[in-house]
């Protein structure tokens, strides 16, 4: 009967030191989160909720980041300007009069193809559009592309890679807009090679050899 009185003393004793050590530590975890809440400002009860906050907003944020990181290896990866230029075939009552030019108003000075530069936001066809109702009075509604031109120093102010499309005007008279000072028709046999910037002569020559080799019937 006695060693039956001391295991059960036994197994209350440690019953009661269970429940006070399990009490002592919910203590501590309710002081203790309530110590992070504090120190964080965030409003969660547990350091666990903090963590779930903050891995939604990493979430919400990285798109963020992601433009941050392109526009990062933006700068320090430089990517050529694109721009397009357009040979201009001008007829009048369907007889061919030649090779719309453009005199250009800003440097590099020279006789030139109409074009420009892309915009943001822009197709290859808009910015051709664009810039020929803006340098020539134009608007162009048929577009074919021809070649891509891209050799680093075509362009003395940057690497600009070209694409060039080919356009037909009929019964239209062009007038100089912007970044042109005139306008001119140049029939193939009076066409001032020389006087032309950029490669724009060589882009034109190219033109003229594609397309004897190929006549549109």
């Amino acid at each position: 009967m006695k060693w039956v009185l001391v295991g059960v003393g036994g197994v209350l004793l440690s019953a009661f030191v269970f429940r006070q050590v399990h009490h002592l530590q919910k203590k501590e975890q309710v002081m203790l989160e309530q110590s992070t809440t504090a120190d964080t400002g965030f409003h969660s009860a547990t350091a666990w909720e903090q963590a779930r906050q903050a891995h939604a907003e990493s979430g919400n944020n990285r798109l963020s980041r992601e433009v941050k990181d392109f526009e990062h290896k933006s700068k320090a990866y430089r990517s050529p300007a694109t721009a397009t230029s357009v040979i201009v075939k001008v007829y009048n009552q369907g007889v061919f009069n030649g090779f719309l030019l453009i005199e250009r108003h800003n440097p590099p000075y020279g006789k030139a193809l109409p074009g420009g530069f892309v915009e943001y936001g822009e197709s290859i066809e808009q910015t051709a559009v664009r810039e020929m109702k803006e340098e020539c009075g134009v608007i162009i509604t048929q577009l074919e592309q021809f070649r891509v031109y891209s050799s680093p120093n075509r362009d003395p102010r940057l690497h600009v890679i070209d694409i060039v499309q080919v356009a037909r005007i009929d019964d239209i008279t062009p007038e100089a807009g912007t970044d042109a000072s005139k306008v001119m028709i140049y029939a193939e046999e009076n066409i001032p090679w020389k006087e032309m910037t950029f490669d724009h002569a060589k882009i034109l020559e190219d033109y003229l050899k594609w397309e004897k080799s190929h006549p549109v019937p």
